[in-house]
Order: C-alpha cells, then structure tokens, then sequence
C-alpha cells in the first residue's frame, strides 16, 4: 500500500512537474520523419503561441498552418525550422539542395539538404520579401517544406507557435535547442 502510494506521489509530481513548464504553451504531435532524429513520428513537442508582433528567427523551429481552410475553419499543422529569414537569399537547385545567404551578395553561402533523393525539378530561387519565411524539415529527404509547391515561403501570420520543449519519454520535457549552422549566416562581402 505505501509502495502504491509513494508510486503515485512520483508520478503525480513529474506529471505535475510537465503540466507547470508547459503551462500557457500548446501541444503539438509529430505527424512525420521530416524532424529526425530530433522528433520522431508520434512524439509531442510544446511550444509558445506567438504574440502579436513577436518575431521569429533563423533556427528557430516552429508550428505554422497551411493548405486552404475549410468550411470548419481548420488547416493543416507543420513543424519545420526556419533556415531563412526576410532579406535573405535563398537558392534550390535541381537536386534539391538548399542554399541560403544573408542579404542580397553571393558570398559563401551555407547548404542544407546536399543534393540526394530528391526528383529532378527546375531551379528557385527567392529574395525572402518582408513578412515571409523559408523552412526546411531536419530530415530534409523525408519533408515537405518551402521546397515543395503546396508550401512555398511561410508567410508569419501562419506561424503559431515556437517550439521549445519535447517530450522524451513518459514525463520527460527536454528543451529544443538551435543548431549550430542555423544559428548565423555569412554576411556578404562588404
């Protein structure tokens, strides 16, 4: 009886623990592999709902809304990671690789994505216009993102919310942390 007890007291303090940390955010559920290895299919992340007027940065990993509203008002949710931001420039060739500058020189670019499993399409490139984001899944061969044509540049109105948290495990919330190579972008040469 007291081993029940202190069981349930355990458990009631870490569910307890999860609902405090994540208190004002909105849950969300991986539908996909385009976030592996950092969130699997089925796992549940947490993020903070926008404010008004709150900005978004490169790395950040978010939830936005896409494809058209139906008579219900809903839309899909996506969970990708903004790899480029308004005044950037962004570059995707044939094979699907990915590269990204800050302003408008070509300079030494960062890639993602390296050219791979990805059908033949035409070059795009894009100027990111103001108000407007480029996201990439992690598992870039397993994504639909700004690369595929029913996404495009994610517009901020349709972000909902930055993920900052994951479940790992039972009662286990783990923060997200940025990358490294999202993190900063060569500037052009002056």
């Amino acid at each position: 009886m007291i081993v029940g007890a202190l069981i349930y007291v355990l458990v009631s303090g870490q569910a307890a623990l999860v609902l405090g940390w994540t208190r004002g955010m909105e849950s969300y559920s991986v539908g996909s592999r385009s976030m592996e290895p950092l969130l699997f299919r089925d796992s549940v992340v947490f993020g903070r709902p926008l404010a008004p007027g709150q900005g978004v940065g490169r790395g950040n990993l978010v939830a936005f809304r896409v494809g058209e509203a139906p008579m219900n008002g809903s839309r899909d949710i996506l969970l990708k990671r903004i790899v480029a931001i308004p005044g950037d420039r962004v570059e995707v060739d044939s094979q699907g690789a990915v590269t990204v500058w800050a302003g408008t020189e070509r300079s030494q670019g960062t890639t993602y994505c390296m050219p791979g499993e990805w059908s033949e399409r035409e070059p795009q490139a894009w100027m990111l216009p103001e108000g407007h984001y480029f996201v990439l899944g992690d598992n870039c061969w397993q994504s639909i993102d700004s690369r595929s044509p029913g996404i495009g540049l994610v517009p901020h109105e349709d972000i909902e919310a930055i993920i900052l948290f994951r479940q790992d495990g039972r009662f286990d919330i783990v923060p997200i942390e940025t990358p490294e190579p999202y993190t900063t972008l060569p500037e052009p040469p002056s």
